[in-house]
């Protein structure tokens, strides 16, 4: 489900895991990351923001 909500950072991989693009959350993504952050079901996405 993350890599449909954030595709231009989540990818999946051949298995189907979700791959990050990027460690960084550009700020025209943020609040879709933080979307897929709440939406995902396995809890495999957590934004820090510093």
């Amino acid at each position: 489900m993350c890599a449909e909500l954030l595709p231009e950072l989540i990818e999946l991989d051949e298995w189907g895991f979700p791959i990050l693009r990027s460690k960084e959350v550009p700020p025209s993504l943020l609040e879709h990351a933080k979307r897929a952050e709440r939406l995902c079901p396995t809890l495999a996405v957590i934004i820090k923001q510093s």
